[in-house]
């Protein structure tokens, strides 16, 4: 709870947010996972700041994902479909038969939903490359794992003594 608490903090400091938390396992078993996202610019200050949190680190690790050849392969497909696009327009202009313009318009259509979604897709990338992510795990140490955390229960022990009293009264008899 610490370490999650002292994380959010950091996370705050530098204008992040959960993408997602998972919470497994109970009692001395439970793993805390965590997606953070926070301004590109920010993350070695982040992960630093993670890597200082009281606890101990087990493992840490992280990779960059260069998205340029897809980025440069949807921009190509853009300016196909807008070039596309244009030429159908014109065509759609000079189209004398209902059927000829249907046909075209038809086209044009899927052309345009074809040119949405590459903008979409475009846009998330540009935001991807706005913001970088890093996923922390926190889970108790396995010092004390074994220690049972049983209530102490003072009947049980005055009755578990006067029971042990009785049968010592017996062996001296």
């Amino acid at each position: 709870d610490i370490a999650n608490d002292s994380i959010m903090n950091v996370l705050d400091m530098y204008n992040g947010s959960i993408v997602s938390s998972s919470e497994t396992g109970e009692d001395n078993d439970k793993t805390l996972t965590i997606t953070l996202k926070m301004p590109v610019e920010y993350f070695e200050d982040v992960y630093q700041d993670v890597q200082d949190t009281d606890g101990e680190i087990t493992y840490a690790s992280y990779y960059t994902d260069d998205i340029t050849q897809e980025y440069t392969d949807l921009e190509s497909r853009l300016r196909n479909l807008e070039a596309t696009e244009e030429q159908l327009v014109k065509i759609l202009g000079t189209a004398t038969t209902v059927d000829d313009t249907l046909a075209v318009y038809e086209q044009l259509t899927s052309i345009r939903s074809q040119i949405e979604v590459i903008k979409g897709q475009l846009q998330y990338l540009d935001n991807q490359v706005d913001y970088s992510y890093l996923t922390v795990s926190l889970s108790l140490s396995d010092v004390g794992k074994d220690i049972a955390d049983e209530q102490w229960k003072p009947l049980g022990v005055i009755k578990n003594a006067f029971s042990s009293l009785r049968s010592e009264e017996h062996t001296y008899e």
